[in-house]
């Protein structure tokens, strides 16, 4: 017999690393909240970043441009790329991949030019820009939220808690004497206050050492929902169950009322 908290397996702190307005609009960032994997979680406003970003990819295309006779004239072979590469680029939209200079000479030139710098410069930007939305890693639940919609929300700040909503784990403390009758991968099954198997799987693996005030040892199954009980497995909810271990050679059930006093 066993028992211990559920933990959902894949938890995560949102913390913000842009500073910015939290956008009104959409699925709401709320505590309950529950979000697929990849769907958008915080969205901040990103208006005076992205203007600034168009700002910069106008500069740098001007400065290419300014640029471009001089890579026809010096750098024929590799001129095509370039012409190619300023033509695709778009002030509204990521800048493409910049041309591999060919030698060394041409590197320097978009070196001594700024070109080189003005393009990673760009890059990182655009990077940065990425981080105004937060999406979800994995299908849960938001279990808390610290930041409402339309409030600012600053770069470092925690945001909230998101945990999966699937995939659980249950933390058991098992004592010394029965330890060596438990390995990985044997079964188990959790039960809930009226005896309804409500979570099953396998134990995922067992601490190293031994707590010195109990003489347990950790104990950790990885369990889903069982059948219908999708909704009954929760982050934080008290379980008993058993741990279906090694069996025991020669042993027998004996009933209670053969039991007597003084042997």
């Amino acid at each position: 017999p066993v028992e211990g908290r559920v933990e959902s397996l894949y938890r995560m702190d949102i913390i913000s690393e842009t500073t910015g307005t939290l956008v009104i609009g959409g699925k709401e960032f709320r505590e309950g909240t529950e979000y697929e994997a990849g769907e958008i979680m915080l969205q901040l406003d990103d208006r005076e970043a992205r203007s600034a970003l168009i700002a910069q990819r106008s500069q740098f295309l001007q400065l290419l441009s300014n640029a471009l006779a001089d890579l026809q004239l010096d750098f024929p072979s590799n001129w095509p790329a370039w012409s190619a590469f300023a033509e695709a680029i778009d002030v509204q939209n990521a800048l493409p991949v910049m041309p591999e200079p060919v030698d060394s000479r041409e590197q320097l030139f978009t070196a001594n030019r700024g070109i080189l710098s003005a393009y990673h410069s760009i890059r990182s930007a655009e990077e940065r820009l990425e981080k105004y939305r937060v999406n979800a890693p994995f299908d849960g639940v938001l279990i808390s939220a610290n930041v409402r919609p339309g409030g600012l929300v600053r770069a470092g700040q925690p945001a909230g808690v998101l945990v999966g909503r699937d995939d659980f784990e249950i933390k058991t403390a098992v004592h010394a004497r029965y330890l060596s009758t438990i390995d990985t991968d044997d079964r188990v099954t959790f039960q809930d206050e009226q005896g309804r198997t409500i979570a099953s799987g396998r134990v995922s693996r067992i601490a190293g050492h031994f707590d010195p005030a109990t003489q347990s040892a950790s104990v950790y199954c990885r369990v889903r929902p069982s059948g219908e009980q999708a909704g009954s497995l929760r982050d934080g909810r008290f379980l008993s169950g058993t741990i279906q271990s090694a069996p025991l050679d020669s042993a027998l059930v004996i009933p209670t009322e053969w039991l007597m006093e003084n042997n």
